[in-house]
Protein backbone atom coordinates (compact mmCIF):
# COMPACT_ATOMS: atom_id res chain seq x y z
CA UNK A 1 0.00 0.00 0.00
CA UNK A 2 1.93 3.22 1.40
CA UNK A 3 5.47 1.54 0.42
CA UNK A 4 4.34 0.67 -3.06
CA UNK A 5 6.55 3.66 -4.75
CA UNK A 6 9.75 2.18 -3.59
CA UNK A 7 12.25 1.17 -6.67
CA UNK A 8 14.45 -0.85 -3.91
CA UNK A 9 13.68 -3.86 -2.41
CA UNK A 10 15.06 -2.51 0.85
CA UNK A 11 14.91 1.77 1.91
CA UNK A 12 17.16 3.01 5.09
CA UNK A 13 15.71 6.49 6.50
CA UNK A 14 15.68 8.65 9.99
CA UNK A 15 12.84 9.25 11.27
CA UNK A 16 11.01 11.40 13.64
CA UNK A 17 8.67 11.25 16.62
CA UNK A 18 5.59 12.38 14.28
CA UNK A 19 2.52 10.42 13.95
CA UNK A 20 1.52 8.13 11.18
CA UNK A 21 -2.01 6.20 11.09
CA UNK A 22 -2.43 2.08 11.49
CA UNK A 23 -1.46 0.53 8.32
CA UNK A 24 0.38 -2.76 7.20
CA UNK A 25 2.07 -3.90 4.06
CA UNK A 26 3.89 -6.89 2.78
CA UNK A 27 7.44 -5.57 3.66
CA UNK A 28 9.28 -6.14 7.05
CA UNK A 29 9.74 -2.87 9.34
CA UNK A 30 12.65 -2.48 11.35
CA UNK A 31 12.25 0.92 13.64
CA UNK A 32 15.18 1.55 16.03
CA UNK A 33 15.31 4.24 18.81
CA UNK A 34 18.55 6.40 19.03
CA UNK A 35 17.55 9.51 21.02
CA UNK A 36 14.53 9.95 22.71
CA UNK A 37 11.00 8.25 22.48
CA UNK A 38 9.51 6.85 20.19
CA UNK A 39 5.72 5.54 20.88
CA UNK A 40 5.13 2.66 18.71
CA UNK A 41 2.19 0.18 18.62
CA UNK A 42 2.51 -3.32 16.57
CA UNK A 43 0.22 -6.07 16.41
CA UNK A 44 -1.99 -5.06 19.32
CA UNK A 45 1.14 -4.31 21.33
CA UNK A 46 1.48 -0.64 22.94
CA UNK A 47 5.36 0.45 23.70
CA UNK A 48 7.42 3.41 24.24
CA UNK A 49 10.40 3.06 22.47
CA UNK A 50 13.77 5.03 24.32
CA UNK A 51 17.46 4.18 22.82
CA UNK A 52 18.40 0.99 21.98
CA UNK A 53 14.70 -0.28 21.90
CA UNK A 54 14.09 -1.91 18.36
CA UNK A 55 10.64 -2.79 16.94
CA UNK A 56 10.44 -5.26 14.00
CA UNK A 57 7.11 -4.98 12.44
CA UNK A 58 6.42 -8.03 10.08
CA UNK A 59 4.62 -8.72 6.82
CA UNK A 60 0.61 -7.73 7.46
CA UNK A 61 0.85 -6.98 10.52
CA UNK A 62 -0.90 -3.81 11.60
CA UNK A 63 1.36 -0.99 12.96
CA UNK A 64 1.36 2.88 13.76
CA UNK A 65 3.32 5.17 15.73
CA UNK A 66 2.00 8.18 17.67
CA UNK A 67 3.68 11.87 17.82
CA UNK A 68 5.97 12.06 21.22
CA UNK A 69 7.82 15.31 22.71
CA UNK A 70 10.92 14.24 20.75
CA UNK A 71 12.86 10.99 19.45
CA UNK A 72 14.85 10.02 16.64
CA UNK A 73 14.98 6.41 15.19
CA UNK A 74 16.30 4.53 12.14
CA UNK A 75 13.86 2.59 9.94
CA UNK A 76 14.58 0.23 7.68
CA UNK A 77 11.61 -1.06 5.50
CA UNK A 78 12.68 -4.04 3.50
CA UNK A 79 10.99 -6.88 0.78
CA UNK A 80 11.40 -10.31 2.84
CA UNK A 81 11.72 -11.71 -1.04
CA UNK A 82 15.44 -10.69 -1.26
CA UNK A 83 16.51 -13.48 0.88
CA UNK A 84 15.70 -16.93 0.29
CA UNK A 85 17.30 -17.07 4.04
CA UNK A 86 15.67 -14.25 5.28
CA UNK A 87 12.03 -15.39 3.96
CA UNK A 88 12.33 -19.42 5.23
CA UNK A 89 14.09 -17.83 8.31
CA UNK A 90 10.39 -15.89 8.76
CA UNK A 91 8.57 -18.99 7.53
CA UNK A 92 10.17 -21.08 9.99
CA UNK A 93 8.84 -19.16 13.33
CA UNK A 94 6.88 -16.98 15.78
CA UNK A 95 8.83 -13.74 16.53
CA UNK A 96 8.72 -10.92 19.38
CA UNK A 97 7.69 -7.25 17.99
CA UNK A 98 9.53 -5.63 20.74
CA UNK A 99 13.49 -6.41 21.87
CA UNK A 100 16.38 -4.43 23.43
CA UNK A 101 19.56 -4.56 21.73
CA UNK A 102 22.78 -1.97 21.67
CA UNK A 103 24.34 -3.62 18.86
CA UNK A 104 21.86 -3.74 16.52
CA UNK A 105 21.44 0.42 17.07
CA UNK A 106 25.50 0.38 16.11
CA UNK A 107 24.96 -1.77 12.82
CA UNK A 108 21.98 -0.07 12.24
CA UNK A 109 23.72 3.72 12.23
CA UNK A 110 26.32 2.33 10.08
CA UNK A 111 24.01 1.00 7.57
CA UNK A 112 22.32 3.99 7.29
CA UNK A 113 25.90 5.80 6.53
CA UNK A 114 26.13 2.91 3.89
CA UNK A 115 22.99 3.68 2.25
CA UNK A 116 23.20 7.60 2.45
CA UNK A 117 26.69 7.05 0.94
CA UNK A 118 25.58 4.81 -2.38
CA UNK A 119 27.25 1.71 -0.56
CA UNK A 120 26.93 -0.89 -3.27
CA UNK A 121 23.89 -3.29 -2.90
CA UNK A 122 26.10 -6.50 -1.81
CA UNK A 123 27.04 -4.62 1.36
CA UNK A 124 23.97 -3.63 1.92
CA UNK A 125 22.52 -6.54 1.92
CA UNK A 126 25.27 -8.34 3.76
CA UNK A 127 24.58 -5.79 6.84
CA UNK A 128 20.91 -6.10 6.86
CA UNK A 129 21.54 -9.99 7.24
CA UNK A 130 23.41 -9.40 10.27
CA UNK A 131 21.11 -7.13 11.47
CA UNK A 132 17.92 -9.33 10.92
CA UNK A 133 19.45 -12.49 12.42
CA UNK A 134 20.31 -10.48 15.70
CA UNK A 135 16.64 -8.58 16.05
CA UNK A 136 15.16 -12.04 15.86
CA UNK A 137 14.20 -13.27 19.12
CA UNK A 138 11.44 -16.84 19.03
CA UNK A 139 8.44 -16.28 21.25
CA UNK A 140 8.01 -19.10 23.97
CA UNK A 141 5.61 -22.17 22.19
CA UNK A 142 2.57 -21.23 24.93
CA UNK A 143 2.93 -17.45 24.19
CA UNK A 144 -1.16 -16.69 23.39
CA UNK A 145 -1.94 -15.95 19.77
CA UNK A 146 -3.30 -12.63 18.98
CA UNK A 147 -6.94 -13.02 18.24
CA UNK A 148 -8.33 -10.96 15.27
CA UNK A 149 -10.75 -8.24 16.25
CA UNK A 150 -12.95 -6.31 14.13
CA UNK A 151 -10.64 -3.29 14.67
CA UNK A 152 -8.27 -5.15 12.95
CA UNK A 153 -10.44 -6.81 10.27
CA UNK A 154 -11.56 -2.99 9.32
CA UNK A 155 -8.11 -1.84 8.86
CA UNK A 156 -7.03 -4.66 6.82
CA UNK A 157 -9.97 -4.28 4.71
CA UNK A 158 -8.99 -0.03 4.47
CA UNK A 159 -5.66 -0.55 3.79
CA UNK A 160 -6.23 -2.82 0.64
CA UNK A 161 -9.47 -0.15 -0.20
CA UNK A 162 -9.12 3.20 0.88
CA UNK A 163 -8.28 4.59 -2.72
CA UNK A 164 -11.91 3.30 -4.08
CA UNK A 165 -15.26 5.03 -2.38
CA UNK A 166 -15.90 3.10 0.71
CA UNK A 167 -17.99 3.54 3.40
CA UNK A 168 -18.27 2.87 7.78
CA UNK A 169 -21.43 1.14 6.38
CA UNK A 170 -18.82 -0.72 3.90
CA UNK A 171 -16.44 -1.60 6.87
CA UNK A 172 -18.64 -2.53 9.56
CA UNK A 173 -20.19 -5.04 7.02
CA UNK A 174 -17.07 -6.60 6.03
CA UNK A 175 -16.21 -6.16 10.13
CA UNK A 176 -18.88 -8.22 11.32
CA UNK A 177 -20.44 -5.25 13.63
CA UNK A 178 -22.67 -2.36 13.83
CA UNK A 179 -21.48 1.28 12.35
CA UNK A 180 -22.43 2.52 15.65
CA UNK A 181 -19.79 0.01 17.39
CA UNK A 182 -17.24 0.08 14.71
CA UNK A 183 -17.22 4.21 14.65
CA UNK A 184 -16.89 4.46 18.65
CA UNK A 185 -13.91 1.44 18.46
CA UNK A 186 -11.82 4.10 15.98
CA UNK A 187 -12.92 7.23 17.90
CA UNK A 188 -11.57 5.62 20.92
CA UNK A 189 -7.92 4.63 19.51
CA UNK A 190 -7.47 7.54 16.46
CA UNK A 191 -7.93 10.93 16.72
CA UNK A 192 -10.37 12.43 14.41
CA UNK A 193 -11.92 8.42 14.10
CA UNK A 194 -12.89 6.85 10.94
CA UNK A 195 -13.31 9.76 8.59
CA UNK A 196 -9.62 11.38 9.68
CA UNK A 197 -8.09 7.80 9.18
CA UNK A 198 -9.56 7.52 6.28
CA UNK A 199 -8.16 11.20 5.16
CA UNK A 200 -4.55 10.56 6.79
CA UNK A 201 -3.90 7.01 4.40
CA UNK A 202 -5.42 9.50 0.99
CA UNK A 203 -2.87 12.32 1.96
CA UNK A 204 -0.16 9.92 2.79
CA UNK A 205 -0.37 8.33 -0.98
CA UNK A 206 -1.17 11.62 -2.29
CA UNK A 207 2.11 12.84 -0.65
CA UNK A 208 4.06 9.84 -2.24
CA UNK A 209 2.83 10.61 -5.41
CA UNK A 210 3.74 14.12 -5.32
CA UNK A 211 7.16 13.81 -4.71
CA UNK A 212 7.83 10.42 -6.42
CA UNK A 213 5.36 10.13 -9.40
CA UNK A 214 5.04 12.70 -12.32
CA UNK A 215 1.45 12.37 -12.29
CA UNK A 216 -0.75 15.87 -12.87
CA UNK A 217 -1.91 16.87 -9.23
CA UNK A 218 -5.80 16.13 -10.35
CA UNK A 219 -4.11 12.48 -11.82
CA UNK A 220 -3.11 12.47 -8.44
CA UNK A 221 -6.37 13.47 -6.56
CA UNK A 222 -8.21 10.48 -7.75
CA UNK A 223 -4.86 7.96 -7.53
CA UNK A 224 -5.29 8.52 -3.92
CA UNK A 225 -9.20 8.08 -3.51
CA UNK A 226 -10.49 12.00 -3.33
CA UNK A 227 -12.81 12.97 -5.93
CA UNK A 228 -13.15 16.59 -5.99
CA UNK A 229 -10.36 19.04 -5.89
CA UNK A 230 -11.55 21.31 -3.62
CA UNK A 231 -11.87 18.80 -0.77
CA UNK A 232 -8.68 17.47 -1.80
CA UNK A 233 -6.93 20.79 -1.57
CA UNK A 234 -8.66 21.54 1.98
CA UNK A 235 -8.03 18.08 3.03
CA UNK A 236 -4.25 18.14 1.94
CA UNK A 237 -3.48 21.65 3.75
CA UNK A 238 -5.07 20.52 6.62
CA UNK A 239 -3.22 17.88 7.30
CA UNK A 240 0.35 19.19 5.93
CA UNK A 241 -0.20 23.30 6.06
CA UNK A 242 0.46 23.20 2.23
CA UNK A 243 -1.73 22.51 -0.89
CA UNK A 244 -1.02 19.73 -3.04
CA UNK A 245 1.08 22.18 -5.78
CA UNK A 246 2.96 23.90 -3.00
CA UNK A 247 3.78 20.65 -1.66
CA UNK A 248 5.53 19.36 -4.86
CA UNK A 249 7.55 22.82 -4.97
CA UNK A 250 8.89 21.97 -1.34
CA UNK A 251 9.44 18.99 -2.33
CA UNK A 252 11.36 19.04 -5.02
CA UNK A 253 13.56 22.02 -3.86
CA UNK A 254 14.53 19.88 -1.23
CA UNK A 255 15.55 17.21 -3.67
CA UNK A 256 17.63 19.75 -5.92
CA UNK A 257 19.05 21.40 -2.34
CA UNK A 258 20.44 18.17 -1.38
CA UNK A 259 21.81 17.33 -4.99
CA UNK A 260 23.63 20.62 -4.51
CA UNK A 261 25.33 19.85 -1.16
Amino acid sequence: MLFELRENSIDVSRKTSNSFPYHLHTHVEILVCTKGSIHAICSNQEKILFENDVMICFPNEIHAYKETVDGDAIMIIFDPNISEVILSTLNSGTYKNFIYNEEVTTLVKELLTLFQNGTNYPVIYGYLHIIFGKVLEKRECNHPMISVNAFDVAIRYISNNYTKQITLAKTSQKAGVSQEHLSRVFSEKIDGGFTNYLRMLRVEKAKKLLEFSELKIYEIMFESGFVDQRTFNRVFKSVTGMTPGEYRAYVTSKKNADCIL
